[in-house]
């Protein structure tokens, strides 16, 4: 019985932290316990680069990623294939040593490519599918871009309405709720850019390049793939800044108690007409919202 997807991410985070002492750097073993050739390193290599590892940083958001995939190639690919719990747990183990043996401090999106040479069995075409599956994962959604304009476009019109009491409250929690999210996409876009190989590297011939450096073993186009969502992150990043700071303003001008003063502010920030324009107060309900 496998682990549930609930628990999945916990379980990888346990694999990493109980590395098999007795595990060397190698292929990676099929689910019966075959391997399809003999180890790459000695042992004691193996066991000093594992040693190395255990320094490596595997952020939970690619863990979750390695989580999903799981999901995805069980109950959506085709032909379905079942990732054991053991294979699974084996090759978080060998991304984490991949990012080691490159002197890298923590594994990246490219590092997951990885799987496509692990999450497959008899048919190799489902190697291609984990990357192709790994690549759309990698730019979903914008990294949250558009529902977090969708929300600040929301509390716009809201704050348009010279919201007050409990209605005003309310808007001021959005917007610090909303800032602290965005944040964190911004980070994780960032993060992605910044980890991302750059687009020069995507013209070097393979294998003959010093310059390949961190991600030699991709290949020219995985890299062209992967520039791509670093190129798309960059712009998500700098979409998410101009949001950020559009929402820092909102929030500093809501937090305003004067009521004319705020809603005079708003006019010049979003075009919300001040309470001396709109012929005195609006008629509300008990929470503050115009009837």
């Amino acid at each position: 019985r496998r682990i549930s997807a609930e628990a999945i991410t916990s379980f990888l985070r346990m694999a990493l932290d109980k590395e098999e002492e007795s595990e060397e750097v190698g292929p990676i073993s099929d689910d019966s316990g075959g391997t399809a050739a003999s180890a790459l390193l000695s042992a004691a290599s193996s066991a000093e680069l594992r040693a190395r590892a255990r320094d490596v940083e595997f952020p939970e958001a690619l863990l979750r990623v390695v989580s999903e995939l799981r999901e995805y190639l069980a109950e959506e690919a085709e032909p379905p294939y079942i990732v054991s719990d053991r294979r699974l747990g084996k090759a978080v183990r060998l991304i984490r040593v991949s990012a080691a043996a490159v002197g890298a401090p923590k594994v990246v999106e490219a590092d997951l490519l990885l799987l496509r040479h692990m999450f497959w069995d008899r048919n190799p075409e489902q190697g291609e599918l984990v990357a192709q599956w790994l690549f759309r994962r990698f730019l979903e959604d914008g990294f949250g871009q558009k529902a977090w304009t969708f929300l600040l476009e929301g509390l716009r019109k809201r704050l348009r309405t010279g919201l007050q009491g409990p209605a005003l409250d309310a808007a001021r929690r959005d917007l610090g709720t909303l800032r602290e999210s965005a944040t964190k996409a911004l980070d994780a876009a960032s993060r992605v850019a910044q980890d991302a190989p750059p687009q020069e590297q995507c013209a070097a011939v393979e294998g003959h390049d010093a310059a390949l450096g961190r991600f030699f073993w991709l290949s020219a186009d995985d890299r062209r793939e992967m520039a791509a969502v670093g190129d798309k992150a960059s712009q998500g990043a700098v979409a998410l800044g101009e949001l950020l700071v559009e929402a820092a303003v909102l929030s500093k001008v809501a937090e305003e108690d004067e009521a004319p003063r705020r809603q005079g502010l708003l006019a010049q920030v979003i075009g919300s007409q001040a309470l001396s324009e709109v012929g005195g107060e609006a008629v509300r309900d008990e929470w503050g919202d115009p009837i």
